[in-house]
């Protein structure tokens, strides 16, 4: 009986290493700018340049053809407005994040992957300045953000 056991237990140790050696494991580091806009700060267009800096690992399965994928991300965004002669003041928004997104991927074609899914962002830095001091009584920014993601890597 115990032989039994013990024959059992090796069967399924066999099982889960052999399912194991299917899936794969990668990951990596990246970086970018970042060209944001802001809506409801009556400005428009993408005035305002950031960095973005993070880590990400990938879990793919079914013979590659689905992969999840974590990240964890810094990216800075907002608005700006310089000083011109049809614009007085000058003003500025910083906003200072970090990111996790949880992406599904599918495999389409020729290795390009389809990526969807939330991303939970958490605000730890948020500013406003004009001519460039603090702005007294500064926005308040949301700590919490919740986004969809979708895309094609």
């Amino acid at each position: 009986m115990q032989k039994n056991k013990i024959l059992v237990i090796i069967g399924v140790l066999m099982l889960l290493g052999s399912s194991v050696l299917a899936q794969k494991f990668s990951g990596g580091v990246k970086a970018a700018l970042v060209i944001s806009q802001v809506d409801g700060d009556n400005l428009s267009g993408y005035n305002k340049v950031g960095a973005m800096a993070g880590a990400f690992a990938n879990f793919t399965f079914l013979n590659e053809r689905l992969k999840l994928q974590l990240d964890l991300d810094y990216i800075q965004k907002g608005s700006r407005q310089p000083q011109t002669g049809d614009v007085p003041d000058s003003y500025k928004m910083s906003v200072q994040q970090v990111e996790v997104p949880v992406l599904l991927g599918v495999r389409l074609f020729s290795g390009f992957w389809l990526e969807v899914g939330p991303s939970f962002d958490i605000t730890f830095k948020g500013k406003e300045y004009l001519n460039g001091i603090e702005a007294a009584g500064s926005a308040t920014f949301k700590v919490f953000e919740l986004e969809a993601l979708a895309g094609v890597n």
